[in-house]
């Protein structure tokens, strides 16, 4: 009896070693950058494959089954999978996202689509200007990178006055009835009337694809409306008036 208890004493330590050799493996593989998916999975699976590799290259294979085949064995088993668990942190870098900043990302954007720009001073945004059918107006570039996000603004030449910000926060809510992409925003503090089109990219890289439709979709936008803008802030029109002009304007 004191015998069998030694060995199966000896088979616990032993796998436990095992355990211990797989865990400091598994640590060592810098499981923590690794795609969530591919660590609860493919590599999981090669862990639980060594670890009775690892038991049987131990030699416990020739013990009596009672020294095996028990609790110590379960517990041991139970143990490593407790322990895999915590080296497997919750929070995971995302390996979609690009590592290249999303600052970076609009500055090649604009430099491959030939745009003229300039960084503001010691901040991730870029000043542009387009030019448009109907006017010309400035744009900025805003880059979140904590965030994830970027966001890009066409920024009405003229702002409000006073006396018209209540007519033109009604046009600009008529405006953006039914836009799908980016809205329309107004200032009450000072007037500044801006387009804004923007988007998270914490899931995915942010593609030159998507900064150009985001860009593109907003200068257009503030270019349709921007004859509306300077009606009703003229105070030739009403606001009504102003949106049916712009997008029935065959309807009398």
């Amino acid at each position: 009896m004191t015998q069998k208890t030694s060995s199966g004493r000896e088979s616990g330590k032993q796998i436990t070693d095992a355990i211990a050799h797989l865990v400091q493996e598994l640590t060592s593989t810098g499981l923590a950058t690794m795609p969530q998916e591919l660590a609860s999975t493919q590599l999981t699976n090669e862990l639980i494959a060594n670890l009775f590799q690892e038991i049987a290259n131990s030699g416990l294979s020739g013990l009596p089954e009672e020294a095996t085949n028990n609790t110590q064995v379960n517990a041991a088993i139970g143990h490593f999978f407790d322990e895999l668990a915590n080296v497997i942190p919750s929070t995971i870098t995302n390996p979609s996202i690009s590592k290249q900043s999303i600052f970076q990302t609009i500055i090649n954007f604009f430099k491959s689509d030939e745009w003229e720009f300039q960084q503001l001073d010691g901040i991730p945004v870029i000043q542009l200007a387009f030019q448009g059918k109907n006017g010309r107006w400035d744009c900025y570039a805003k880059a979140i990178d904590e965030q994830a996000k970027f966001l890009f603004y066409s920024v009405f030449p003229n702002n409000t006055p006073e006396d018209k910000r209540s007519i033109m926060a009604e046009f600009l809510t008529r405006a953006n009835l039914g836009t799908i992409i980016g809205n329309f925003e107004l200032n009450f503090a000072n007037g500044e009337i801006r387009y804004k089109t923007s988007i998270d990219t914490a899931d995915e890289p942010l593609a030159l694809s998507l900064i150009k439709g985001l860009v593109y979709t907003n200068v257009f936008m503030m270019d349709k409306y921007l004859p509306g803008i300077c009606a009703v802030m003229e105070g030739n029109i009403s606001p009504e008036e102003a949106i049916r002009s712009i997008e029935q304007p065959n309807i009398n």
